[in-house]
């Protein structure tokens, strides 16, 4: 008997441990104007703007020849405005940083990072909290000032049987994409956005949705109202990609892709292309056109004065963005004299990424109707009540003057003589009396 409650455990544990995710593998991010790297050793560096508190240094900027060493044993990086999180070998989620809203659960992280949680697969640092994934599926997110409880809000379970998520969209164990608002009368909403799509991202420039599928196709979704348009595929054979104002796409082939205002420059020669029109007169919401930047790339994350990419062999370069490009043609000595215009290596050797792989009888991801949720309803029709007018009181019609006929005419003819005749007679009596 013991023997067989020994098996069945053994095989609950077994189970549960197939079912728990996988740890996501993001060993550079990019947060504005702080990076965030991984060596090949699980070291994560930043360097950067350090004056918001993403760095636990004392000087600003920080330049790379300085970068501060945050966490060991670390694969994964995410690069937040204030504070800086990542997830080590073990699963557990670090912090460092500003405790602004109380994203570091009231800890301070101005001297080096602290433990915030385990078992985390994937964070991100969004601008009124944070969310973390855990390996159990379950969604769970802190920060952000709760006005009922004046304070700030801890960690709490949002959501369970999630697979993935970025941001707001939540993939469920279903496959579905859902995406996370907040209504008008402050319920939460999970409104189904995607089916085939193994990950989504933003583009914020254009105002888009961005779907990766496991056939490897990335397409675009442009926003229209409350939901998005049709979606438009902008490359095939995509292995790995990440959202933004510059947005990057790797193909399996080890191409770099970019596009948007704040992409990387196309190089030559490892520099900047003189050819390359940088995109810097686009609209904000002009939905540029994919560019190739170079070859041999593994993996790429842009932001308005720089690009990390990791290249074939392992090692981490940084391009230079087309935006400071630019600025640097125009403005040569202004306030942008530490921005690089070339490429240059910062690592031999970055941590590894988490790679797709295509399968190509994938179906391409699909985007799902408006849910009746954001559909305008018309308002019920109601019968208006009439209004009944109010009633004025009549006018009395004035007496119509009938003309008398002739046989009426004579008695009122002498009757009114008769009267106007009294006064008279009774003068005359009164006379005669008198006389006598």
């Amino acid at each position: 008997m013991k023997r067989l409650f020994a098996l069945l455990a053994a095989l609950l544990l077994l189970t549960a441990s197939a079912a728990a995710l996988e740890p996501v593998k993001r060993p550079i991010s990019n947060g504005g104007y702080t990076h965030y790297a991984i060596d090949g050793d699980g070291t994560l560096w930043s360097w950067g703007d350090s004056f918001h508190g993403g760095i636990t240094a004392e000087v600003d900027p920080v330049l790379w020849e300085d970068a501060v060493p945050e966490v060991k044993h670390a694969v994964y990086a995410e690069s937040g405005f204030l504070a800086g999180f990542a997830v080590d070998r073990d699963g557990v989620l670090w912090g460092w940083g500003s405790d602004f809203q109380g994203k570091l659960c009231g800890q301070s992280g101005r001297q080096g990072a602290v433990r915030l949680m385990d078992h985390v697969v994937s964070v991100h640092d969004m601008t009124e909290c944070v969310v973390a994934l855990k390996d159990d599926g379950t969604l769970w997110t802190w920060g952000g000032y709760d006005s009922e409880t004046e304070t700030f809000r801890m960690p709490e379970q949002i959501m369970d049987q999630v697979r993935a998520f970025w941001g707001n969209y939540i993939q469920l164990e279903s496959g579905t994409w859902v995406e996370r608002r907040s209504a008008e009368d402050g319920e939460t909403l999970l409104l189904p956005v995607a089916v085939n799509a193994a990950e989504v991202s933003y583009d914020y420039a254009a105002d888009a949705l961005l779907m990766l599928g496991e056939n490897g196709g990335l397409y675009r979704a442009v926003r229209k109202g409350d939901w998005y348009g049709t979606p438009e595929l902008l490359l095939e054979n995509v292995v790995c990609f990440h959202g933004g104002l510059g947005p990057t796409a790797v193909t399996v082939e080890g191409t770099l892709w970019s596009w948007g205002r704040g992409r990387p420059a196309i190089l030559k020669d490892g520099a900047p292309d003189s050819e390359d029109a940088y995109n810097g007169d686009l609209p904000d919401k002009e939905l540029a056109v994919p560019v190739k930047i170079m070859e041999g790339v593994r993996y790429a994350e842009a932001t308005e004065d720089c690009t990390l990419a990791i290249l074939e062999d392992g090692s981490l370069w940084e391009l230079p963005s087309t935006y400071h490009v630019s600025i640097q043609e125009e403005y040569p000595q202004d306030r942008f004299p530490e921005v690089r215009t070339e490429c240059r290596k910062l690592m031999e050797q970055a941590g590894e990424v988490s790679w797709m792989e295509i399968d190509p009888n994938a179906p391409a991801p699909e985007l799902l109707e408006m849910p009746d949720a954001l559909r305008e309803k018309p308002e019920a029709e109601t019968e208006v009540p009439v209004e009944t007018p109010r009633e004025e009181p009549a006018e009395t019609p004035a007496v119509e003057e009938t003309p008398l006929s002739t046989a009426e005419r004579g008695p009122v003819f002498w009757a009114a003589l008769a009267v106007s005749l009294l006064p008279l007679a009774a003068a005359v009596c009164f006379q005669w009396k008198k006389r006598r």
